[in-house]
């Protein structure tokens, strides 16, 4: 099993969803979301190498996993999984990540 690390963005991304979810939605349905990211992350503890390449950044090692309509972006390296953001699919992910020029 793998130790699940949090960059600190995806943290505060985490709680804002869960937060905009129950603001929105109600407790009961918040807590539903929790328990199902909750899951995924799990997964990713026990299978780290399960989410998809991800293809729209140009950067080599980040994974996905879907949850939803929220996507889990993380790099798995040795016995750390670091989750680097989580955003709605729908996001243009270059936003979040820097510029990498090619050689």
């Amino acid at each position: 099993m793998v130790r699940v690390v949090w960059a600190p963005n995806a943290s505060r991304q985490y709680e804002m969803i869960l937060s905009t979810i129950t603001r929105e939605a109600g407790e009961s349905v918040g807590q539903k979301w929790r328990r199902k990211f909750n899951r995924a992350i799990g997964i990713l503890k026990r299978f780290p190498e399960v989410g998809s390449p991800v293809e729209d950044v140009a950067l080599d090692g980040y994974r996905e996993q879907f949850v939803g309509p929220y996507r889990i972006i993380y790099r798995y390296f040795g016995s750390v999984c670091q989750i680097a953001i989580m955003v709605r699919a729908e996001r243009d992910l270059n936003s979040h990540f820097p510029k990498v020029e090619p050689n």
